[in-house]
Order: structure tokens, then C-alpha cells, then sequence
């Protein structure tokens, strides 16, 4: 048995996290699983057509144009769009370029039953359109989150974070001080659309605006 090297995160060295992280010693057809997602992958942008390269912020990332008009034309893909849907407006444009449902994270957070700290709740209250960043310096891999001094102060520093999930151990702990300048402030790109309520009327409001909405171009 290899000589264990130093701790990088618990009790694990690095080639422990490696492995733990990565699932390769966990999972013996993980090359055949790899191969199966590229292959369905590239099923899919043969179907919807190449991704196209947009900006949320500085930072650059890839979005699959899964919503385009392509998608009310029979390709047989049942799509569900989870990025930027909080309100009836936005999940009624959804239905109407193809989706066939929607998924809602961070519009529940400011809901009463959300269990998430009051720095947290008073970030997604005042966030705007341009609040948030796409970002790998708080976990390790790349992320949305509501902008802050912590993430512009490891922006700033010019370092390359440590492998997932070491760096997340660092940042996370910050929560615990309450500041929501240095809180972890995971978040979707319509946070701004996120609002004070409860879960049911949430849902009960996001019916009623998207149906409205889809009644209008019936």
C-alpha cells in the first residue's frame, strides 16, 4: 500500500481526494459512462445546434441554446429550463419557445420557510440585474453568485483555488460571521426577481402570472 502523503482536506491526502472526488476508484465504468454523456451530448447539439458563447458579467461561460425555436418543431427532446425562470414571465417564455416544464431554485430562498441566513436574505433583496458573477474561487469549480468583498478580494488576488471540495472548506466557514460581505452567496442569474413571500403563494402566484401570460398568445 502507497505511504499516505500530507492532509489537504480532513483526513484525506491529495490522492485520496482525487480519487474521492473523481469517483475513479469508486466506480470502475467510469470511462464507459464518460463516453455515453459525450454521446448524448453530441446528439443533443446535433439536434438544437452548436452552443453559442455569452457573458453574464466578466466572466465567460457556455449556455446549450436549448430554448430556441428549433424546439416547437418535433425533435422528440423534452427540455426543462432551470436557469433564470423565477416569475410567470419568464416561465411562460420558456413554455412558448418549447419547454415542456420549468425548474425554480433561488426564487424560493427569500420565501419565510427558506432556511438561509439574514445576510444571505438581505443580499437576494437588494440584488439587481447585474449582481451576480459566474465565479470558481469560492468552491473550486465555477459557480453563480451574488457579488461581494470576498469575491472580489480572491478575484483580486490573482490565486488559482485549491481542487473542489478544498476550497469550498475555506470559504464556506465564513458564513458563520454573519456578514454578508463575506458570506458564500449562491445564487441564479434572476435573483433580482426573487421576492419576500411564502412557498405556496409562490407557486400559487407563478401559476396564475404564467397562465395569464400563455392565455395572452393563445
Amino acid at each position: 500500500m502507497p505511504e499516505k502523503g500530507a492532509p489537504v482536506f480532513l483526513d484525506y491526502d491529495q490522492a485520496a481526494l482525487d480519487a474521492a472526488y473523481h469517483q475513479a476508484a469508486f466506480a470502475p465504468n467510469r470511462e464507459q459512462l464518460i463516453k455515453r454523456r459525450m454521446s448524448d451530448s453530441a446528439l443533443a447539439r446535433h439536434r438544437l445546434g452548436e452552443a453559442e458563447r455569452v457573458a453574464y458579467g466578466p466572466t465567460g461561460i457556455e449556455r446549450a441554446r436549448s430554448l430556441s425555436h428549433r424546439t416547437c418543431c418535433g425533435i422528440g427532446l423534452h427540455l426543462r429550463p432551470r436557469r433564470g425562470v423565477a416569475d410567470g414571465r419568464t416561465a411562460a417564455a420558456a413554455f412558448i419557445l418549447g419547454a415542456s416544464a420549468v425548474q425554480l431554485g433561488t426564487a424560493f430562498l427569500l420565501c419565510e420557510e427558506a432556511e438561509v441566513r439574514a445576510a444571505y436574505r438581505a443580499a437576494l433583496a437588494a440584488a439587481d440585474d447585474a449582481s451576480t458573477v459566474v465565479t470558481d474561487l469560492i468552491s473550486g469549480r465555477p459557480a453563480r453568485y451574488i457579488r461581494n468583498r470576498l469575491i472580489d478580494d480572491l478575484v483580486g488576488s490573482g490565486l488559482e483555488p485549491p481542487p473542489v471540495p478544498a476550497q469550498y472548506s475555506l470559504t464556506r466557514p465564513l458564513d458563520a460571521g454573519g456578514d454578508r460581505e463575506w458570506t458564500v452567496l449562491t445564487s441564479g442569474q434572476s435573483a433580482a426577481l426573487a421576492r419576500a413571500t411564502t412557498a405556496a403563494e409562490l407557486v400559487e402566484r407563478l401559476a396564475d402570472e404564467t397562465t395569464r401570460r400563455l392565455r395572452a398568445f393563445a
